[in-house]
């Protein structure tokens, strides 16, 4: 499994990708056919080379879908700045620390579609959670 970093806004973004969606196996779209802003995905551009720039990111990989369509899969930087090594876009990355981006990523999905309501309260799925309380 190749795994990609992502930037998510929206539900649209997608942050691992299999092998095949890298083989050119899923289809692709033009940014406005998928409802994007090709002005506003630029930004993505900008942001990276400053943070490249500013020594913050050597690189990435920025892979967005939306309705099962790629709509911007690009690398950005090295994969290895030292020995010249440009950044591809089956980059494979280490992942740590990644328990709560994902599931806020699952959350999110799951209010856009209106199966979590957004003022739901965690007893309301997890009782044993309804009496916690927090240490001073």
């Amino acid at each position: 499994m190749r795994v990609l970093s992502s930037l998510c806004r929206g539900g649209a973004a997608l942050a691992i990708f299999t092998t095949t969606a890298l083989s050119g196996k899923l289809p692709s779209v033009a940014p406005e056919a998928a409802g994007f802003s090709p002005a506003r995905l630029a930004r993505i551009d900008l942001f990276f080379e400053r943070e490249m720039a500013a020594d913050r990111v050597p690189g990435s990989v920025v892979g967005i879908m939306r309705d099962g369509k790629i709509v911007l899969l690009k690398a950005y930087g090295h994969r290895d700045k030292a020995k010249g090594l440009q950044m591809q876009t089956d980059g494979i990355f280490g992942l740590a620390s990644m328990t709560k981006p994902q599931v806020a990523v699952g959350v999110l999905a799951l209010t856009e579609q209106g199966r979590l309501p957004l003022w739901s309260t965690l007893q309301s799925y997890f009782p044993a959670f309804a009496n916690m309380k927090v240490a001073a």
